[in-house]
């Protein structure tokens, strides 16, 4: 049995699903204060206008060199992030985002 038919037999979300669930949560998290840690919050840049942009992206993400950066944990979390902010999902990521991310 391959590993897709038991994730459908078993009723479960793939790998790749639940590693985005667990990158989006970890931001709301850590802009949302419940995760402190300065350092990783500094890293990140929010947007101020996303509307009548062409890039409606809400995370600024930087475009490094190495590709090794490009591969990093905080800049998959913030393009998992950008996608859902974006439609069709529109995800307004806010206080209480965490909450309705893990009941969903």
């Amino acid at each position: 049995m391959s590993y897709e038919d038991k994730v459908k037999h078993f009723k479960l979300h793939t790998l790749r699903h639940r590693r985005d669930i667990s990158d989006v949560l970890f931001i709301v998290k850590l802009l949302e204060s419940k995760i402190k840690c300065n350092e990783l919050l500094s890293e990140i840049v929010m947007r101020n206008n996303t509307k009548n942009t062409i890039n409606t992206d809400l995370f600024n993400i930087n475009k490094w060199s190495p590709n090794i950066a490009q591969n990093s944990s905080l800049t998959r979390c913030l393009s998992i992030c950008n996608k859902l902010a974006n439609p069709p999902f529109n995800i307004i990521f806010d206080v209480g985002t965490h909450q309705t991310i893990k009941t969903n």
